[in-house]
Order: C-alpha cells, then structure tokens, then sequence
C-alpha cells in the first residue's frame, strides 16, 4: 500500500493536551456563574492557524462554559464561547471524571496573540481539564473565521434556550437572534433534546429547524435530526458548521417537531461566525 502524506501544512499542534503528569490547561471557578481566571494556553500561537480542537474533562460537573481567549495578561478579550451540558447516560450534571467530545471550531488565532481559557460552572471550585489542538490550513480546514459570537444561553445558569415542539409538526418559532451584529459567514446549531428540569425522556428523535426573516415571516433554511436514546439529561449536540451568506441584521430563530409526544421540550442555541 502506497504511503500517503499528510495534508498541506504542519501536522496539528496540540497545546495543552493530557501527558503522564497530569493536564497542562486546569481551569477552576471561585464563585458559581462567573468566570475563572484567565490560564494561559500558549505564550505566542504559531502562524497559520485556522481553527480549534476542544476536548473538555469535567472532574466533578458537566455543565460548564469554556471561553477562549486572546491578549496580554489583564487585556484578554474572548473570542469564543464553548457551552457544555450533561450526557445522556445520567440524570444530573454531576459525575465524577466526565469527558464531554471533542468540538471543532474554526476561528481563525492570529499569529503571535497569547492564547488563554476560563471557565464558567454553576459551582465553586469546579475544576475542568482543557485540551486545545490548533489545526493549521490545509484541504479539511482552508481557512478560519475572524469572529464568532454565541446566542442563546443563559450566563446566570448556562442553560439553553427552550423550545417547545408541536408534536410531529413544527412548534411555534423561537427567536434566538434579533439582529445579527455581522455579516453570517457560518453557523453552528447547538441543539439539546431535553431541557432545564432534566426531565426524563426515553429513546425517540426530534429535528431543529433554523429559520430566518422577521416574527411571524420566518423562513425555514436548514432543519437537522437529532436521535436520543435512554435519554435522562440533554447532552449538548454540536453541530456541523453550516455555511452561510446572511447580512448583518439577519433575525434568526428555531423551532423543533418530534417523533413522539415525550419529547416536546427541546432546547437550542446558536454559534455565529463572521
């Protein structure tokens, strides 16, 4: 079998990532909701990279927000916001040594910036194990964006927003944009089958639909399933990275339909890149 090179560009690097003593990037909350502080990454990130690989290990709590970062130390400004609920297999958002998947984000780091995470949880002392890969350009990746910005969950409890589906037809539209601050170039739909209460549904499917245009006018432009099985919490579903050409302005809502009447709460956020 013939050898085959890797793709155009450096290998990945990965920053941060697990290692027999322990994980470089710890990040610990002081108060329940408000950010950690501020744990450097990477001093100076390498040139050409276009996106990030995330891998979050919660110790002791699964709902959490991880922020990403850039600047000199007391000057950090956020560039993106990484929302992380429970898994499936459990009926709260405490267990212990939680790994939540990986996530891909392409945004574009400049070359040279110090790189830096926090966290957000809804306790004190929440501890969470950060791994950061940033993937250089290449045919998977050509390029990243300039800016993203997430909608749709709560700061004060990191819950996404609800939306209530109409059975097997589509329930009522829920806005999650009023005005898009730029010019869309891509979304991410976050959706959650589930929602706040945790309440308990058991195996079924439901689907999300993205639509824009003003209230009571929307437009439905990408709809996307979403399969649950021995479902007791919703897990965050991070989905593909949509391309689109919207104008800055752009309202931008959800809604959602089900297979069966126990799972009409569904939950949904937003992540924008321009």
């Amino acid at each position: 079998m013939s050898n085959w090179p890797l793709l155009a560009g450096a290998p990945p690097r990965f920053i941060g990532a697990d290692s027999p003593a322990g994980v470089s990037a710890v990040l610990t909350t002081s108060a329940a909701y408000t950010p950690s502080a501020w744990v450097e990454v990477v001093s100076a990130v390498p040139s050409g990279m276009q996106g990030v690989h995330l891998t979050v290990r919660c110790p002791a709590w699964r709902r959490c927000l991880i922020e990403l970062g850039i600047g000199a130390a007391s000057s950090e400004v956020v560039v993106a916001q990484l929302p992380f609920l429970a898994n499936a297999q459990y009926d709260s958002d405490t267990a212990a040594n939680y790994h939540h998947p990986p996530i891909f984000v392409p945004l574009a780091i400049p070359s040279g910036v110090r790189l830096v995470a926090r966290l957000r949880a809804p306790a004190s002392g929440v501890i969470a194990h950060a791994s950061i890969n940033l993937a250089p350009s290449s045919p998977l990746h050509p390029y990243g964006f300039a800016r993203s910005q997430l909608y749709g969950i709560s700061e004060s409890t990191l819950y996404p927003t609800t939306i209530l589906a109409g059975g097997t037809s589509y329930g009522s539209w829920v806005e999650i944009v009023s005005s898009a601050p730029f010019r869309v170039r891509a979304i991410s739909l976050l959706g959650t089958t589930g929602h706040e209460s945790g309440r308990a549904n058991y195996g079924g499917r439901a689907e999300h639909q993205i639509g824009i245009g003003a209230a009571g006018s929307e437009v439905g432009v990408y709809a996307r399933p979403v399969g649950v099985l021995y479902q007791d919490w919703p897990p965050a579903l991070h989905g593909p990275v949509l391309p689109v050409n919207w104008p800055a302005g752009t309202r931008i809502a959800v809604r959602c339909r089900v297979d069966s009447g126990n799972l009409w709460e569904q939950s949904a956020a937003l992540l924008l890149f321009g």
